[in-house]
């Protein structure tokens, strides 16, 4: 063997890109990292302490937390029995009745306070909506139910839900803005994740508030792995 071969040989091989679901690693792990107005997040903490959770309908664009503070609320109220669903997977009136209804009366809970989180409920047609809310009004003192819909009409609104609007913080709150690229910043470290972080900057101030696209767009920048948006982001700043 020559030299030249030799020290090919002993080259260390070239890393390989770590993969990290960075909409997974950026998940908001307490209220205060929702990009929400300050009085919405202590109201929902409020209600998380003193165990004073009503029916609630989170309504907003995509992206603006509203799922993520569903999971929070559920997490931090361990004691409490617990489901999750959603509507993007067909809950027609067979599925509502065989899995939601039970569920909110059924004396085989009783005894455990229950909670049900219906993600999308803007995919349920207006019929089963309908008689959700007529299940919610009946069923006070055995289940509480968060739902969570994006904004596609008012008629998702029911005197039977306290509506909290994710209204995100304005996209030109440079303050929200840096707190975003700081949180991104630390995970993306502790995850061993090598980014720039001026593109950072730039993506986090493109695609505010809507953090669901901020961790697509750094997900294709920082990992290699396209998601849900085409081309990497220098490419789309020029069209």
């Amino acid at each position: 063997m020559n030299i030249l071969n030799q020290a090919t040989d002993l080259k260390p091989p070239q890393p390989q890109t770590k993969y990290v679901d960075i909409s997974e690693l950026m998940k908001p792990r307490q209220l205060n990292e929702l990009t929400l107005p300050k009085f919405i997040i202590d109201d929902l903490d409020k209600r998380i302490k003193t165990n004073l959770i009503e029916n609630m309908l989170f309504y907003g664009k995509p992206g603006t937390g509203k799922s993520s503070a569903a999971n929070l609320i559920m997490a931090e109220l361990t004691e409490c029995n617990q489901r999750s669903l959603d509507g993007r997977n067909g809950i027609g009136p067979v599925a509502f009745q065989e899995k939601i209804v039970p569920y909110a009366r059924n004396s085989f809970f009783s005894g455990s306070r229950r909670i049900c989180f219906i993600d999308n409920v803007d995919h349920m047609s207006t019929k089963v909506r309908n008689e959700l809310y007529r299940l919610i009004r009946v069923t006070p003192g055995t289940c509480r139910f968060i739902l969570a819909a994006n904004s596609k009409g008012r008629d998702l609104e029911s005197s039977a839900l306290r509506t909290v609007w994710f209204n995100a913080r304005p996209p030109r709150d440079v303050d929200v803005q840096a707190h975003v690229v700081l949180r991104y910043e630390k995970r993306l470290s502790e995850a061993e994740v090598h980014f720039d972080r001026q593109t950072l900057v730039e993506i986090v101030s493109c695609y505010f508030p809507n953090l669901q696209d901020i961790a697509d767009q750094a997900q294709n920048e920082f990992i290699g792995i396209k998601r849900k948006s085409n081309g990497s982001f220098g490419e789309l700043l020029q069209l």
